[in-house]
């Protein structure tokens, strides 16, 4: 489990990790002078107290990034309705298109009208399979 070398111990390790024990034992024991039996809270400062109790702010943050992102689902989920409305109704779209146009001119429609109508399909399909 553990490889420790007990026939060669590091002499200045040990005595490096004993003398930081000591500090902080001594800092500790600085810090609370004087207040033997209060409350260890009471040397928190009001501010951070307060902060504290409020969860330092990351309910408010965390709900601020929700709602942005919630936002944004809706926004997509909207436009991907209004996507599916416009490729049901493209060909009805473009269908209404040639009878109107056919109706302008003979009843035989002309080369330049099919290429529009061919045009306006192909350019509805390419925004659908690019999208």
């Amino acid at each position: 489990m553990l490889d420790v070398d007990w026939k060669h111990p590091n002499v200045w390790l040990i005595g490096a990790s004993l003398l930081l024990m000591a500090a902080v034992a001594l800092l500790v024991r600085l810090m609370s002078v004087g207040t033997v039996y209060g409350d260890a809270a009471a040397r928190i400062p009001t501010f951070a107290r307060a902060s504290a109790s409020r969860g330092f702010d990351v309910d408010r943050l965390y709900v601020a990034f929700g709602r942005s992102v919630l936002g944004l689902a809706h926004l997509v989920a909207r436009t991907d309705e209004r996507l599916d409305d416009g490729v049901q109704r493209l060909p009805a779209l473009s269908g209404e298109l040639v009878k109107r146009a056919e109706r302008v001119h003979t009843h035989r429609p002309t080369s330049g009208l099919m290429a529009v109508s061919v045009g306006l399909v192909v350019v509805g399909l390419m925004g659908v399979i690019l999208w």
